[in-house]
């Protein structure tokens, strides 16, 4: 029951354009829950979709700014010197990071 109540949630939040931070415990199927919503999602507005692009990260303590970077540009198309885009026919991109605090970050000693 839960699976679905966050998967409409999420959907249509999606559908409005808002941003989702999706937390919850672990082992709670969030990763799940949001790969399976997106793969729907990713289908034809005439197939029940929203014809989205999904690209799925996964952080770890190796992630980087630049491995971050490349993953989501190496996913879309140039349209023009500085501006990039979703292959048709979708529409629009949905990044889902998953394990959002893994990345080890590069802080000074306090």
């Amino acid at each position: 029951m839960d699976t679905v109540k966050y998967s409409y949630l999420v959907e249509w939040l999606l559908k409005v354009e808002k941003p989702v931070f999706f937390t919850g415990l672990t082992g709670t199927g969030k990763t799940v829950i949001l790969q399976n919503l997106l793969t729907r999602l990713s289908a034809s507005e005439e197939e029940g979709g929203q014809a989205v692009l999904p690209i799925f990260i996964g952080f770890s303590a190796q992630t980087n700014a630049k491995v971050t970077q490349l993953s989501i540009e190496g996913k879309l198309q140039k349209q023009r010197k500085t501006m990039l885009a979703p292959p048709p026919p979708s529409k629009k991109v949905v990044v889902m990071v998953d394990d959002v605090n893994m990345p080890a970050g590069n802080y000074p000693d306090s």
